[in-house]
Order: structure tokens, then sequence, then C-alpha cells
């Protein structure tokens, strides 16, 4: 394994490393309509026994990623992989 990343948990006012990968995770997905987030929210909500709905997020949503273990040739999360 070349490189391991941990989703970083990101308050207001946190100074974000420059080592972190930004990550948009309320892109929207045109063949299916909807964004990311939608899909999550959609996919959470039909785990009915346990009451876990959410309300459905629009718009961007950066998350976080930093390096726990990193091959310091590489760029992006996926450079190099096969």
């Amino acid at each position: 394994m070349k490189r391991l990343y941990w989703n970083a948990f990101v308050r207001p006012g946190t100074r974000i490393d420059s080592t972190w990968v930004q990550v948009d995770v309320g892109g929207f997905e045109p063949l299916l309509g909807r964004s990311w987030g939608e899909i999550a929210a959609v996919s959470r909500s039909n785990h009915r026994s346990q009451g876990f709905g959410v309300a459905e997020r629009h718009g961007p949503l950066p998350n976080y990623l930093a390096p726990r273990l990193d091959d310091a040739t590489a760029r992006a999360p996926f450079d190099g992989s096969t």
C-alpha cells in the first residue's frame, strides 16, 4: 500500500493542512439527476427499522482527506493506482 487517507472532521475555523485532499461529495450526478448528497440521504432513509432518515442536502459539500500513510511523489489519492 502506498497511501492511506483518513476522512478529517473539519469544524468552522479549522486550519486546513496543505497535504489534505478536498473532495466535493455534494457534486451533481447528471445520469441520475441528483447530487451525491441526495442519493446518500435516500439511501439512509431506507433504513426504516432504525429511524435513520435525514434531510437531503443541496449544493457543494467539501470533505477533506488527511494523509496517514503517504507516498510523497503522489499528487492525488489515486495517482499511480492500477
